[in-house]
């Protein structure tokens, strides 16, 4: 498509090149007048070639090409930024969990939170999962009430692994 233009650009170019160089060595008179109307009538023609051309279509085909990558690119564009944000929350949310934890003295090895796409566009955390051992059965359990009001995750969507019911 860039080769196109170029040679769109080009001819233009050529054509004023020309009509300039004519237009300056003929004498004035009607001759010039005449000559002037013709160079008139030429870059006309040359700016119009693409529109004439039967290249036309090819370059509405290339737009519409360049339109639908660019569409693709954004879609991809927002993915990644979809994922990003969701990894962002969950090291976020992984980190205050285990910091809510270490407040009571006693703190699991690992938290891993799964998130949830809404319909409304934003991530939430759908289960926590808490692997470990050593945790007092009280500890435990306020860090299990904690979860589920803070972030609202209830009690049967937090999976506790290597902790005794």
């Amino acid at each position: 498509m860039s080769e196109y233009f170029g040679g769109w650009m080009q001819s233009i170019a050529g054509s004023a090149l020309i009509c300039s160089a004519a237009i300056t060595l003929t004498p004035n008179g009607k001759v010039k007048s005449v000559l002037k109307l013709v160079c008139g009538l030429l870059l006309i023609t040359a700016m119009l070639t693409p529109i004439i051309n039967s290249r036309a279509p090819a370059m509405s085909m290339s737009i519409s090409q360049y339109r639908s990558r660019a569409q693709e690119l954004t879609g991809q564009a927002q993915k990644n930024s979809n994922e990003l944000s969701r990894t962002i929350i969950e090291d976020e949310l992984e980190a205050y969990i285990l910091d809510k934890a270490r407040d009571s003295g006693e703190a699991p090895e690992s938290v891993k939170p799964e998130m949830c796409w809404s319909s409304e566009g934003y991530w939430y955390p759908q289960s926590v999962t808490i692997v470990g051992e050593g945790m007092s059965a009280a500890a435990k359990k306020s860090l299990e009430n904690l979860i589920e009001a803070e972030l609202g995750v209830p009690a049967e969507r937090q999976y506790w692994s290597g902790y005794e019911n």
